[in-house]
């Protein structure tokens, strides 16, 4: 019984322009062309046989699952055998046999009702061993050198898209966070946002210098997006101190007042001058830190006499 809303003519013929689209560019035009006729031809035969098969009622959704399997590793297997350099006359029957394993293995998934993630995972691993068994017949039969064969057999596709779209992606979430961070750099005065672009690398620090002059930013972008970026900087920014120097010099006085001040010393023996000075009160040296630097001195010595 044919399957409702099934266009599969129409699936297959996307499927090969997604296929032609996104062919490697290294790919010669006739190669590429193979690849595409290839998807397209077997997507529209299994497709058909779905559609008519009469000893199981496919859903529409199971079919096109089915199909797209068929499309997807038709596709990186033929760019694993040319970029492999197996000859054309032993690309078809290769591919041929894959298909044949898809197109079986996904049937019987279905028909199981097994979840799409695992359907996946199945194929790739009957799809994969079906690829490497008819190499490893074309060199048993000395079709292919055993050089060829194992070159071949490391070939992935797969594995070098998946690469791709995952540095795209951090590069894609690089260039937010580096827009979010421009527009928190828009709210600062120029002397005090000019100091922290320069600590950027040059190619970062050009990025920031056009988003931030860039006119209406805000209004230019997703802002659910952005804001995600900007509590991850707020959440990464260090507290502001509540810590004031004449609190911190009372602290570190009491502690001095109460400890042996060679035992605070010894200590202190091993730090840069400008420690010692701050730490020790019978120093005469004069001595200039932030309250979050003093703060963290101290707490130190706190650690160390507790």
């Amino acid at each position: 019984m044919p399957i409702p809303d099934f266009d599969y003519k129409t699936f297959a013929t996307n499927l090969a322009q997604q296929a032609a689209g996104v062919v490697p560019p290294e790919i010669s035009k006739p190669d590429k062309d193979y690849i595409v006729s290839l998807v397209l031809n077997f997507c529209n035969m299994s497709g058909e046989a779905l559609y008519n098969d009469t000893e199981y009622q496919y859903t529409a959704d199971n079919a096109y699952i089915i199909t797209q399997f068929i499309g997807e590793w038709t596709f990186h297997k033929s760019i694993d055998l040319i970029h492999g350099k197996i000859p054309r006359q032993h690309r078809d029957k290769i591919l041929q046999q894959i298909a044949f394993t898809v197109f079986e293995i996904a049937k019987q998934c279905i028909k199981r009702d097994m979840p799409q993630q695992d359907i996946v995972k199945v194929v790739e691993t009957h799809v994969q061993r079906t690829y490497q068994k008819a190499l490893a017949e074309l060199q048993k039969r000395g079709a292919l050198t055993a050089e060829q064969a194992n070159n071949a057999a490391r070939m992935s596709n797969l594995d070098d898209m998946s690469k791709q779209q995952a540095g795209a992606s951090a590069s894609d979430t690089k260039l937010l966070k580096l827009v979010a961070f421009a527009m928190v750099l828009r709210t600062m005065p120029k002397e005090k946002a000019v100091p922290i672009i320069q600590r950027f690398s040059p190619e970062d620090a050009q990025i920031l210098q056009e988003y931030l002059l860039m006119d209406d930013l805000e209004n230019k972008l997703d802002s659910s997006v952005i804001s995600k970026y900007l509590n991850e900087i707020k959440a990464n920014m260090p507290a502001p101190s509540k810590q004031s120097m004449p609190k911190i010099q009372k602290r570190l006085n009491k502690i001095v007042k109460q400890q042996n001040k060679k035992y605070i010393s010894r200590i202190v023996e091993n730090e840069r001058p400008f420690i010692k000075d701050f730490v020790l009160p019978d120093s005469s040296a004069e001595v200039r830190l932030t309250p979050r630097i003093a703060d963290v001195i101290c707490g130190h010595i706190e650690e160390k006499i507790s």
